[in-house]
């Protein structure tokens, strides 16, 4: 699991740059369910019957479903329940093989009632960890579907506004995830520059599309600031230095049945870096040079990508 602890650390540096860039020492306020509309669930265990939405809407408090039976879930995965903290983020992740079956999986566990919705899978420090709904947005690397996202909520995750938990909306990709989330965690234009430079780090050109169009920042004239602009660019450019034979290593740490998890994440990481790429050559007040050294690094990460595709198609034959 070296190679995809590896992703999820660095992911997890990202969140702690953003946390830094917010400086956000605001007391956490805790948020109502959103009213979202669950999907048809699509897992083998059973489903919550009530969306979040119809027991805020019919006034009632919020409830967690009742625990689906242990007994439909599968032994090699009910024994991972066991484990707490890194150990059982990696193994969930071994055992499913790939980051939408990781999440699907970490769902059945709490809603079979084997792990809690707040499970403590890493610590940050300060009394902040990560938590399964927070491990899905990273694994997805913000892409957490409108289903697996109700129902997180459904089994009793919580939102608050806080330095923390308010870094995932940079993340989240999904317009009616996000929308969802911009509206019930009660953000406002007041937040528009934070958001904006959140969306640059993370690489979310969705959040950096509804900023500057849906909630007007371009009309409003906002600006990125100079530190995230400066970070990001450093980023892309290391983007020169990424070879065959270093994604080839760094896919190669990856133990058997992981290997799709690892080229998953290193694929959306590269994905967010021509997010990256595109957000600031629409929005970024860009001298010619950087402007020529996006255009390297759009080159570099679509390499990159074609690469790492190659990689795990030879893999798999």
């Amino acid at each position: 699991m070296k190679a995809v602890i590896g992703v999820v650390l660095a992911l997890m540096l990202a969140v702690g740059i953003y946390i830094s860039l917010t400086n956000d020492a605001a007391q956490p306020t805790l948020v109502a369910s959103p009213e979202l509309k669950p999907l048809t669930p699509s897992g083998t265990a059973e489903q919550v019957k009530q969306s979040p939405t119809e027991s805020t809407a019919s006034g009632d408090s919020k409830v967690a479903p009742e625990p689906t039976p242990s007994a439909k879930i599968p032994d090699e995965l009910a024994a991972i329940a066991e484990l707490s903290g890194q150990e059982l983020m990696s193994e969930l992740m071994k055992y499913s093989g790939d980051v939408q079956s990781t999440v699907e999986n970490v769902l059945l566990l709490i809603e079979a009632g084997l792990i809690s919705v707040d499970e403590r899978l890493f610590e940050f420090g300060g009394n902040r960890a990560l938590t399964p709904m927070g491990m899905a947005v990273m694994l997805t690397q913000g892409n957490l579907t409108v289903e697996h996202f109700d129902r997180f909520l459904a089994a009793g995750a919580e939102l608050y506004r806080d330095d923390m938990n308010s870094t995932f909306i940079a993340m989240v990709d999904q317009p009616e995830v996000m929308s969802v989330w911009y509206k019930e965690l009660g953000y406002g234009p007041e937040d528009h520059k934070e958001m904006l430079s959140g969306g640059l780090v993370m690489g979310n050109a969705a959040l950096t599309e509804m900023i500057m169009q849906e909630k007007n920042g371009e009309l409003d004239q906002l600006e990125f600031e100079e530190f995230p602009v400066k970070m990001v660019m450093a980023q892309l450019k290391s983007l020169e230095s990424v070879s065959r034979e270093k994604l080839v290593e760094n896919l190669g740490n990856a133990e058997e049945g992981t290997e799709q998890i690892a080229a998953d994440m290193a694929i959306a990481r590269l994905q967010n870096n021509l997010d990256q790429i595109e957000i600031l050559r629409r929005y970024g007040n860009l001298d010619d040079e950087q402007r020529a050294n996006l255009d390297a690094a759009y080159e570099n990460a679509q390499n990159a990508i074609d690469i790492v595709t190659d990689i795990v198609a030879n893999i798999d034959s």
